[in-house]
């Protein structure tokens, strides 16, 4: 619950957002997190704070929709005059059409403006263009196994701290890349970018001391040249995702370059129809493999000539064709509106001093 000061502190706002999503705790019981935006007329500026989390009995939309009724009417937070913003995932039970909670929200008090997490957008963006690729549903399933390989043992994580200290490379364990989080991608195979000839090692050493067959499986997984291109292929695609998804969480957007970030990303990706990008280029060149058999003398990819070719054509170009999913998911509607207000000479920037000065007065 807040203190006072703060929930004064709010009240004094002339308007305020919502912004909630749903959760598990480690009972599994479902829980409703609620964060509020709002104007600080003393500080002149824009905030946002936790709210409450609450215990709610399931997920549909007519539960959290009463619930954050009963949330502000307990705090004493008129809804229906001061709150302009409702901010959610894109799940059906949050902005459907017709019973969605925004809607609901909007029946009680028609100025308030629902959006959709851009940043979500563009998780869901990315998922839907990987999704048509095969090979990358694969790829990333092999990731998440290889996290949880080594989460799962000190025992072998130890081991490999020391095959990383004799290779003379970062110590470092595998980190987990979560489906609805590509920054977690972009990080996960960042990691392994520096330390992958260790992995290998490791892989092998774990299946033929232990006899570990998850090992081995995953050796043959990680060694697989088609996983090693992909790799690189995504080493090249990831951090300019990453760019992208940074600048829509910074906490002054500037809504008029939106689109224009989102084009700029989607060009750079659909060069790479024409010019592959510097670490799938290695690849292409064989300085990658050769790299990684200095470390591991033995090491046979079992690739032949027109592979990555191959590879090239089925795999990176459609995943490059596919992120085009940008230009319908990552935007919307309202941003597309936005955009409009450019015509007028004025910047979007959402610049705290600016809002304060309008809303509270000077």
């Amino acid at each position: 619950m807040l203190k006072n000061e703060k929930l004064a502190e709010i009240k004094a706002s002339p308007y305020f957002a919502l912004l909630c999503d749903e959760t598990t705790d480690v009972t599994v019981l479902e829980q409703l997190i609620v964060h509020i935006t709002y104007l600080d007329c003393v500080e002149r500026e824009t905030k946002v704070t936790f709210l409450e989390i609450n215990e709610i009995a399931n997920c549909t939309s007519d539960v959290i929709k009463d619930k954050l009724v009963e949330v502000l009417r307990r705090t004493g937070l008129d809804f229906r005059s001061k709150m302009a913003g409702f901010g959610s995932d894109g799940a059906s039970t949050m902005v459907g059409r017709i019973n969605g909670v925004a809607a609901q929200l909007k029946r009680e008090s028609s100025t308030i403006i629902s959006n959709h997490c851009v940043a979500h957008r563009l998780a869901l963006a990315v998922g839907g263009a990987s999704g048509k690729v095969d090979y990358v549903k694969k790829f990333n399933n092999t990731l998440e196994i290889l996290y949880h390989f080594y989460e799962k043992s000190s025992v072998r994580t130890a081991a490999l701290k020391e095959i990383q200290d004799s290779l003379h490379v970062p110590s470092s364990r595998p980190k987990r890349p979560r489906t609805t989080r590509w920054l977690s991608h972009d990080q996960a195979c960042d990691t392994l970018s520096k330390t992958l000839p260790a992995v290998m090692v490791s892989l092998r050493r774990e299946g033929s001391e232990r006899g570990d067959p998850k090992a081995i499986g995953l050796s043959l997984l990680v060694e697989d040249w088609r996983f090693v291109a992909c790799f690189y292929m995504m080493l090249d695609i990831l951090p300019q995702l990453s760019i992208l998804s940074k600048s829509f969480q910074e906490n002054s957007l500037d809504f008029e370059i939106i689109q224009k970030q989102v084009a700029m990303t989607v060009e750079i990706l659909e060069a790479r129809l024409v010019r592959p990008g510097p670490n799938f280029h290695k690849m292409q060149q064989g300085t990658v493999l050769e790299a990684v058999k200095q470390k591991i003398p033995d090491f046979t990819p079992n690739i032949k000539e027109g592979d990555l070719e191959k590879f090239k054509e089925n795999y990176f170009f459609r995943m490059s064709k596919g992120v085009g999913i940008l230009r319908l998911v990552a935007t919307g509607r309202n941003l597309e509106a936005l955009e409009l207000f450019a015509l007028f000479g004025a910047p979007l920037t959402l610049r705290n001093d600016e809002c304060v000065e309008d809303c509270c007065g000077s």
